[in-house]
């Protein structure tokens, strides 16, 4: 666990395609002494792009400036795609159309601090940032390091939409 002044490396939600960054908030004012707080931003790794097909709405299930619990639904995405149904020996394919929905869920306590829209998601993309305290990030559950997340992305099966090797 963090402890404050440390540099924070991103840890990674395993099996669920969000990846969580943290950095430092700095508090001020009052006459308190400020409590330790990072900045949280998210998004879906590589992995969780290649599980979305081109997206069709971006739902958000919470707003800037509310506090929320760990497990709240965050995002909901909605996307659709098309996937191979059929071929045959004559190299005829058949298309479905297949459409579904990623949600982001918040593996801490914390409070909402920002929403971004994209026309295109990438795993460069920023969706949404909170601000956690010392408290909500020693709670959290599930959060690994990146070389877990990489180790658990290359045994686990490929994304529907993930680039595939021919066959033959």
């Amino acid at each position: 666990v963090a402890q404050e002044g440390d540099v924070e490396e991103p840890p990674i939600l395993p099996g669920k395609p969000p990846v969580v960054q943290l950095q430092r908030h700095s508090q001020s004012g009052g006459l308190a002494a400020p409590r330790a707080a990072w900045r949280v931003q998210m998004g879906l790794t590589p992995r969780g792009v290649d599980d979305v097909g081109e997206v069709t709405r971006v739902d958000a299930r919470v707003q800037p400036g509310k506090r929320i619990d760990r497990g709240a639904v965050l995002l909901a995405i909605e996307w659709e795609g098309y996937s191979i149904s059929d071929a045959d020996e004559l190299y005829h394919t058949k298309w479905e159309s297949i459409t579904g929905t990623k949600t982001l869920i918040s593996p801490f306590d914390a409070e909402v601090s920002g929403l971004w829209q994209h026309e295109t998601i990438s795993s460069d993309s920023c969706l949404i940032e909170m601000i956690i305290d010392r408290p909500a990030l020693q709670s959290a559950s599930g959060l690994v390091d990146e070389q877990a997340y990489h180790e658990h992305v290359r045994v686990g099966p490929d994304g529907i939409f993930a680039p595939k090797e021919p066959e033959w």
